[in-house]
């Protein structure tokens, strides 16, 4: 029997380990005065099957809050956030990330890398052809292998996001991303598109080498990208873009911008997000954590985009509004 086989079948043996794990997490947050459960039997039933990597928001409506106990909100986030609650979440996501039928649709023979097709998108100016999406060199075999030594990385740690669950190597240099919620596939599949401009208006060297595969049958969405290690980077966003230019946080990069080198690149860098907007109508979204600042060994400036959906003129206005006005504090720096 294979690594991978004996890994999913130990997995799909741990019933009662997953149980144990959500009654962790539902007591973790009982123990907060004023929270409740009403039914935890579902709560558990949640938590223990596929439900959790569909519905994102599911598990907030399994338990109830009194508002009238003082700071309950706080305490609810402090505990949400806390080390101890994020493991045992991680692990919620990586049971079900790891259950057979969920793998068939990532690495199955069901399952291809994603073929050439060209879409003309005139509200971006431009045609995409969809096999530029993959720039990790290989077959589709290739690609489904790598993908498959991230599921048997017993190491590994699960996240998710607004389109996709994540699943994170710790030993290998790669992260398996996949379609969270079909019902969100129109948009998770336009925001991909994307990935393309970025890599013209910005250069490879911003962006995260990646594949995408495709699963015939149920016609979901899987990425295998290059692992960034965000321990050592910034995320710098509308929401710490202040305390950047104070000195609060990045100290290390704004340090780096003393050398011209870094000063010119972080100004091609906002020349190109502006150029971005100009010409394809697209706009980074940097209201979340998904541009990344870093300083190499060598004391270079390193630029990472992470997540490619875009924010698109005639539609996300108001946001298109606030990133111009991130880039204009971002100057204030140069």
């Amino acid at each position: 029997m294979s690594e991978r086989e004996n890994n999913l079948e130990s997995v799909e043996n741990k019933n009662s380990s997953h149980v144990k794990l959500a009654e962790e997490i539902i007591q973790s947050l009982e123990d907060i005065d004023g929270v409740s459960f009403p039914n935890k039997r579902k709560a558990i039933d949640y938590l223990t099957s596929s439900d959790v990597l569909v519905k994102r928001g599911g598990f907030v409506d399994l338990f109830e809050c009194d508002d009238e106990v003082e700071n309950i909100g706080e305490k609810l986030v402090e505990v949400r956030s806390s080390q101890e609650f994020v493991d045992r979440w991680s692990k919620i996501l990586k049971n079900q990330l790891l259950s057979k039928e969920y793998q068939e649709q990532v690495v199955g023979s069901s399952v291809d890398i994603l073929k050439e097709r060209k879409i003309e998108m005139n509200e971006w100016n431009t045609e995409i052809n969809t096999v530029d999406l993959n720039t990790l060199d290989g077959s589709a075999d290739d690609i489904k292998d790598l993908a498959k030594s991230v599921i048997d990385d017993q190491n590994s740690n699960a996240d998710q996001g607004v389109f996709w669950n994540v699943l994170i190597s710790k030993d290998g240099q790669y992260v398996l991303k996949t379609e969270r919620d079909f019902s969100q596939h129109d948009k998770l599949s336009r925001d991909l598109l994307t990935y393309p401009i970025l890599i013209k208006v910005f250069g490879k060297e911003c962006l995260l080498k990646q594949a995408v595969l495709k699963d015939s049958d149920s016609g979901k969405l899987s990425v295998i990208q290059e692992k960034l290690d965000l321990d050592k980077m910034l995320p710098l966003s509308d929401t710490n873009v202040e305390k950047f230019l104070e000195g609060k946080v990045g100290g290390e990069v704004k340090e780096a911008l003393e050398n011209q080198v870094n000063y010119e690149k972080l100004k091609q860098f906002i020349d190109n997000a502006k150029l971005l907007t100009e010409k394809y109508g697209l706009s980074l979204d940097v209201l979340g954590d998904n541009v990344y600042f870093g300083v190499d060994k060598n004391g270079l400036l390193e630029i990472k985009i992470v997540d490619y959906g875009c924010f698109e003129k005639g539609k996300d206005d108001d946001y298109i509004n606030h990133v111009e006005l991130f880039l204009k504090r971002l100057e204030m720096v140069l």
